[in-house]
């Protein structure tokens, strides 16, 4: 039993991403207890691995604020390097195992939500400004599209695919992505996140443009780890070429 507990709690840590804290309470004295634990001489390779091991644990766990009573978790260690029992029946240990994974789940929904509400208001707030700023008015889908040098060319259809140079930027201005300095990428116009496949189908090759893409257009909620969730993003996009079909390396079919 103490091996499939043992299990179950590492499992939590690595499917939560490792959420959880060893958090002790200011009250509690915090200080204190780190006060009375001695620093190890972390010298043979189990050493050091043990002592990040312990590290990476409470420091992953301490990221949403869930409390875990330090030493009780010292004790437990203790207790399965003895080879002692756990004091706790197997149907304690299941239903503490289930909670826990509860409150975790609580808690990152939690962040989650506070993190989105965040980003779409933050994102609200640039494109209001960058309008202001332009003079220029969102399309009704609430995307921006701000020529900044006109093309000549033609436009792309939806079948199409297109070759150009791209720079991807949060509205904070940190650049999550780019091409720039490297070859042109090549995207199929429906392939892309839908503000930016609207922004395409207006261009003309030759143009340099703008996409301010409020987070509904592009990534919502689902942002990956680059960009995050609920975020408006702003794409700096050169319009290179259409092409009926991408480009196929060395010439191969």
């Amino acid at each position: 039993m103490i091996n499939s507990f043992i299990t179950a709690l590492v499992a939590i840590c690595l499917t939560t991403g490792g959420i959880v804290s060893a958090q002790q309470n200011q009250e509690t004295g915090q200080g204190a207890l780190a006060a009375q634990i001695p620093m190890v001489k972390a010298e043979s390779l189990e050493a050091k691995a043990s002592l990040v091991m312990g590290y990476d644990l409470v420091s992953q766990y301490k990221s949403v604020g869930v409390a875990l009573d330090v030493e009780a978790l010292i004790q437990g260690i203790r207790l399965a390097a003895e080879g002692k029992e756990m004091p706790l029946s197997d149907e304690d240990c299941a239903a503490v195992v289930n909670a826990f994974n509860q409150q975790i789940d609580a808690r990152r929904t939690a962040m989650a939500k506070q993190e989105i509400e965040k980003n779409m208001a933050a994102g609200q707030a640039f494109q209001k400004q960058y309008s202001e700023q332009h003079g220029i008015a969102a399309l009704p889908s609430g995307v921006i599209h701000r020529v900044v040098q006109a093309g000549t060319g033609a436009s792309p259809v939806i079948e199409n695919f297109v070759k150009l140079h791209y720079t991807g930027k949060l509205v904070d201005g940190s650049v999550f992505q780019t091409s720039v300095g490297g070859d042109p990428a090549e995207f199929a116009v429906s392939g892309v996140v839908r503000g930016m496949t609207e922004c395409l189908l207006r261009m003309k090759v030759g143009e340099k443009c703008d996409m301010v893409l409020p987070a509904e257009t592009a990534w919502g909620a689902e942002g990956p780890p680059m960009i995050g969730p609920g975020q408006t993003v702003v794409f700096e996009v050169e319009l290179l070429e259409i092409l009926a079909k991408p480009s196929v390396p060395d010439g191969r079919e």
